[in-house]
């Protein structure tokens, strides 16, 4: 016995816990060309969603595409970037370093986690070689300080007027509408032959892209 009167016990060693780090999902690499597709959980994506064609949820409200920006433009930089044209991004743009609507760039996966909703990119099937990276890129440049085509975002809808409406238009890339700056700029890399790339909706750009071989299936980001 031991002082006190309590009967010893061989004691257990103990080990300390540690904490298992929690795995962190390892994000693709994004490359210039690589289009970037949204689907939107308000009521508002809903309404795209719904017409132009594609299930909420599951089809797409609006895309982007991956580029750098030109070294001819502000902040010129060769690390790629999120090129939209969009009146709902909730930062400044990478180049004039404000907010607005219409063609800007963003940091891809800032862009991506702000965005409530889906996020999937569809990789090119035969990537850009780096002298086609500038083409794309300086067209989305160019288009840069241009306004946001709201007219284009309603002759988007997937109905027979509408189609006619963007049929008879002709291309007008004074404004600019989400799947015509993408379509526009894809034109540029040599990607898409398109001659009237403002009847491009978001969700019949990428059915375009899939049927000539331009895109490979897509992989969820978010």
């Amino acid at each position: 016995m031991l002082a006190g009167g309590t009967l010893g016990h061989k004691a257990r060693p103990t080990m300390p816990r540690v904490s298992s780090p929690r795995r962190r999902a390892s994000r693709p690499t994004l490359r210039p060309g690589d289009v970037v597709g949204f689907s939107s959980y308000s009521p508002l994506g809903w309404l795209i969603h719904l017409a132009t064609g594609s299930l909420p949820w599951w089809g797409l409200s609006h895309v982007a595409v991956v580029a750098t920006i030109p070294r001819w433009a502000p902040r010129g930089s060769a690390k790629p970037v999120l090129w939209e044209s969009t009146t709902l991004a909730p930062r400044e743009c990478l180049i004039c370093k404000a907010e607005h609507a219409g063609p800007q760039a963003q940091l891809i996966w800032a862009r991506i986690a702000e965005h409530k909703g889906r996020v999937w990119v569809y990789p090119l099937v035969k990537r850009l070689k780096l002298y086609e990276v500038g083409p794309l890129s300086a067209k989305l440049g160019h288009h840069h300080g241009r306004r946001y085509d709201y007219l284009g975002a309603i002759h988007a809808r997937h109905t027979l007027v509408a189609r006619l409406i963007r049929w008879l238009l002709g291309e007008d890339l004074e404004k600019l509408f989400c799947s015509e700056f993408v379509a526009d700029g894809l034109r540029a890399a040599m990607r898409l032959d398109e001659e009237n790339v403002s009847a491009c909706s978001p969700n019949g750009l990428i059915r375009m892209l899939k049927r000539r071989g331009v895109i490979a299936g897509r992989v969820r980001l978010k």
